[in-house]
């Protein structure tokens, strides 16, 4: 679905090699002609900026879940219209995680975890971490981050 959104125009579609991620909303690819379109969507966009040098009109692609993206462009028509379609970024070589814990219903305390995964770790960690998440998403990265690669891989 094509939008305009403050330096450029910004193209939100679905990768197919994105549909296991989906934890309580569906993972977006956003493409952009300007970096500057995702940079200014912080709201929702997290991880790694992909760029495709050989992409004239959608070089930049950001990543975010669909219910952040319906509330960082005020539409709800978004979900409706997003086409899914054939991957063209680069497969993750890692994710970011965020994730909330259920909250004390007597304190409403809750604590966040937030770090980096191999592409493998993401479902064992969600369903084996010392927490219970209420919230839990991840976001790809396609650089490995330095502790990861310093002790998870050889």
């Amino acid at each position: 679905m094509l939008y305009q959104y403050e330096s450029g125009f910004i193209d939100v579609v679905y990768e197919s090699q994105f549909e296991k991620y989906q934890f309580g909303s569906r993972l977006c690819s956003v493409r952009a002609s300007d970096v500057n379109a995702l940079i200014a969507m912080k709201n929702s966009i997290r991880g790694e900026i992909d760029y495709r040098a050989d992409d004239r009109e959608f070089p930049f692609t950001g990543f975010a879940y669909a219910d952040d993206l319906c509330r960082e462009l005020k539409t709800k028509s978004l979900l409706e219209k997003i086409d899914l379609i054939e991957d063209f970024t680069n497969q993750p070589k890692a994710f970011f995680f965020l994730g909330f814990e259920y909250a004390d219903p007597l304190t409403y305390d809750a604590d966040s975890w937030q770090g980096n995964l191999l592409p493998n770790e993401v479902f064992d960690f969600q369903y084996g971490a010392p927490a219970n998440f209420e919230y839990f998403r991840v976001w790809p990265l396609f650089n490995v981050p330095s502790e990861l690669s310093n002790w998870r891989i050889k």
